[in-house]
């Protein structure tokens, strides 16, 4: 049975290496040791992964461009450790594009697609995001929302899958079957 885990991507998986808020530039983050833990006992136990990140700096102060390289660069320090997304999934221009950002190198920058959608439903906490995630993934049977805020939260009940703080996450991964079977049981 394949099995989802949608991860919201700044604070769950990746900081500012530099102690700022959000990341300003590109190059300039780093991942969560605890997550890399967590990822790789999960991806042991057959997990597939998509990020999900409401950027809203775009365009007002980061570039498309540059949050395409933050995203893509999140995505080859975790290959480092052998962990690998199958996309990462990135809400822009307050929720109305989705894009999506893949694994290979095109021309310049690896390749992304943009979905639309005139009514902002991409941004969490709308569900657009985590409804394109399973989308993708070949709706699994077993999906799990984790996050640090709660826009993640709202948007898993909204699409009724189960939710994962980010800190308890870290703290011990082997909460997920738990939230898991507590999801199950409501």
């Amino acid at each position: 049975m394949r099995k989802l885990a949608i991860i919201d991507i700044n604070h769950t998986v990746n900081r500012p290496s530099g102690g700022e808020t959000f990341i300003q530039n590109p190059y300039e983050q780093e991942l969560i040791p605890e997550a890399i833990a967590a990822l790789e006992s999960m991806q042991q136990d057959n997990w597939v992964f998509v990020g999900a990140s409401n950027q809203g700096g775009v365009p007002t102060w980061k570039s498309y461009e540059n949050m395409l390289l933050e995203m893509r660069y999140c995505q080859d320090m975790l290959a480092d450790h052998g962990i690998y997304f199958l996309t990462i999934l990135a809400a822009i221009a307050e929720g109305e594009k989705c894009v999506q950002i893949g694994g290979y190198w095109c021309g310049g920058l690896y390749s992304h697609q943009v979905f639309y959608d005139k009514n902002g439903n991409y941004r969490k906490p709308s569900t657009g995001m985590l409804k394109k995630a399973q989308e993708l993934a070949g709706y699994p049977q077993e999906v799990l929302m984790i996050g640090d805020r709660d826009e993640d939260c709202n948007a898993a009940r909204r699409v009724r899958i189960p939710f994962l703080h980010a800190h308890d996450w870290h703290e011990d991964p082997t909460l997920v079957q738990a939230a898991i079977q507590e999801y199950a049981r409501v």
